[in-house]
This record gives C-alpha cells, structure tokens and sequence, in this order.
C-alpha cells in the first residue's frame, strides 16, 4: 500500500508538459521498443501456427478481464492475448484509473503476428513494418473515450513508468491512442 502512496503521488507530480513531449511518437521510439525486444529475447510471432503455440505454452496469456477495461469488440478474440507482464501492467493501470475516474480504459491492439502486421499496413498508414506489437509485448490503448483529465492521469502515468524503466510509450494522434512497451522487468 505505501508503495502504491508513492506511486499515486509521483504521478500527480509529473508535469504534463514534460509528459507530451516524452510521450512524442518517434523513429528511436520504436528503435528503443526493438532493441529492448532483441535484448529480452523476445521472438516475433510470424503467423496464426505461431501465435496458437505461443498460447499453448503459455508464452501468451488472454488479456485481462477486470472492472476498470474493456476490450474493443472489433479486435479479433485471437489477437486479445499478451506476455504476462504486459497483461500484469495493464490490469494494475487500469485497476488505478478505475479507482480514479469510475471509468474503464478500452484497450485496441494487443499481440499481433508479423502476418496481420503486412496486412494492416496495406490499409493503415500508421502501421510500421517494424513495430513491436509481434512480440506481445505492446498494447494500445484508445484516448477516444476518455475525458481530459483521464488523458492527463495517462500521461502522466506512462511518463511515470518510463522514468522507472518499465515501458517505452508513444501518445498516438492519428489513431488516437496511447501505444506502449512493457518491458519484462515489469514487477508482479
């Protein structure tokens, strides 16, 4: 509980200004989340065979289903699944802002294979050929239904976890969402 204290409190210290500019999308954003990939060892999943055996070894674990989020109903139930210390992260984050606004975060994307990555990227101009959303890893979550205040918590939260090392986080505009890393040494 006192590290929750602290947490809570650093939090509502951290400037949102600072906050938007960390948060500023980039190339060596998405360098940092591959190269953080590469030094977890962490494998991009290339196909549909792929992803079902990661499943199966628990590699990959269904997202969470909590009060405090909601999962996109367009986001395809095979694709709802992350690394476990993603899926711990995001049920932590979403449990606090639940306590704080009564209201649950929707998370959009979560594991994808390299396969609906070249898909999407016929269709989405915002979809990388290198992003990180293969390795489980990467979440986003939608700003598009959260009020103003929530998306300063959310800033200044994301901001929070990378100072502490935890994440790499980008605040998507095109898409409108919040697009993150979790890295593996993500507490439990």
């Amino acid at each position: 509980m006192k590290t929750l204290c602290i947490l809570l409190c650093a939090v509502a210290l951290a400037s949102a200004a600072e906050a938007q500019t960390s948060l500023r999308g980039s190339a060596d954003s998405m360098k940092k989340q591959n190269s953080q990939a590469d030094r977890e060892g962490l494998t991009r999943i290339k196909d549909d065979s792929m992803l079902e055996r990661f499943k199966k070894n628990k590699y990959l674990v269904p997202i969470a289903e909590i009060d405090g989020l909601v999962i996109d109903p367009r986001l395809d139930e095979k694709y709802r699944w992350l690394r476990p210390w993603a899926n711990w992260f995001l049920a932590d984050m979403a449990g606090l802002h639940f306590t704080a606004f009564k209201r649950p975060l929707q998370i959009n994307s979560a594991v994808r294979t390299i396969a609906r990555q070249a898909e999407l990227r016929k269709i989405n101009g915002n979809a990388s050929a290198n992003s990180a959303h293969p390795t489980g890893s990467v979440l986003d979550i939608t700003k598009a239904n959260l009020l103003a205040g929530q998306i300063l918590w959310m800033r200044r939260y994301l901001l929070l976890m990378e100072r502490l090392g935890k994440i790499e986080a980008t605040e998507e505009h095109e898409q409108i969402v919040f697009h993150l890393m979790v890295f593996k040494n993500y507490p439990r």
